[in-house]
């Protein structure tokens, strides 16, 4: 949310800015600002940024035998492109980015 929130603020005070949202995370929401479940609002928070055409990239820290696949939900609720950390070499980041806002 806290990412959401910087964004919108950057672009009130500069509506001009190209906004890119990169989340690296399992997932694992933890914390509910309202009655839904944490994921839920994440997944909420996730469409509004889609619909708002926000670029975004999710790189997913989730690793082990058992993967629940959270991170996966939020990033095709934002639309974005799914990176996992264990594929990731320096330069895969960069080139998502790219990839991602067509640059």
């Amino acid at each position: 949310m806290e990412g959401y929130e910087v964004i919108q603020s950057e672009l009130r005070r500069d509506p001009d800015a190209y906004p890119f949202f990169i989340l690296i995370s399992n997932g694992r929401a933890n914390v509910c600002l309202h009655e839904n479940s944490a994921l839920e609002e994440t997944i909420e928070i996730a469409s509004r940024i889609k619909a708002e055409g926000i670029y975004s990239t999710v790189i997913d820290t989730e690793v082990g035998a058992i993967r629940f696949g959270f991170a996966r939900q939020i990033s095709d609720a934002l639309g974005a492109r799914h990176l996992k950390l264990e594929d990731l070499r320096s330069d895969s980041i960069v080139n998502a980015v790219k990839f991602s806002t067509g640059m």
